[in-house]
């Protein structure tokens, strides 16, 4: 491949400007994200940024489901990953739900949450799709690592 040679009289640059420091915005796109304990919660999609051009949120795709990260999120970056400082809400759906007898409730199909912050009021858990579902509230949570265990025990 060839490279174009720029002409120099075409290369208009600011003061302010830092050119070696900046990054330019599609290296960000494809980049892993992980949480704060290291789990992958998607690839950069897309970048959201403002009227002035300040990059405000990323858009993580994961199972064709997009999620929307603030900037203010972002604990550190390398060439291939994106690490946030928070473990989403969102990493709950799927786990497996136990009450504190031991038996298996079902798994989190859907998160209630009252605002777009980083909290949750209830969970709903379904066992498969011909079971009904359950509301848990948070309050009932006593265990959320890899597998949820609850404080009560449910019938």
């Amino acid at each position: 491949m060839k490279k174009k040679k720029i002409k120099l009289d075409k290369i208009v640059l600011f003061k302010s400007l830092n050119l070696e420091r900046s990054k330019r915005l599609k290296n960000y796109k494809g980049k892993k994200v992980l949480g704060a304990k290291g789990e992958k919660l998607g690839i950069v999609w897309d970048i959201v940024i403002d009227d002035n051009h300040k990059i405000i949120a990323l858009v993580v795709m994961k199972w064709f489901k997009k999620y929307y990260f603030d900037i203010n999120y972002i604990e550190s970056m390398t060439n291939k990953n994106i690490m946030l400082s928070i473990t989403p809400v969102t990493t709950l759906i799927g786990k497996q739900v136990f009450d504190v007898d031991g038996r298996l409730l079902g798994r989190v199909v859907k998160i209630n949450k009252p605002d777009f912050k980083n909290n949750f009021t209830e969970i709903i858990v379904k066992k498969n799709f011909i079971w009904g579902k359950k509301i848990i509230s948070k309050k009932e949570i006593s265990t959320n690592k890899k597998n949820i265990i609850l404080s009560t025990t449910y019938a």
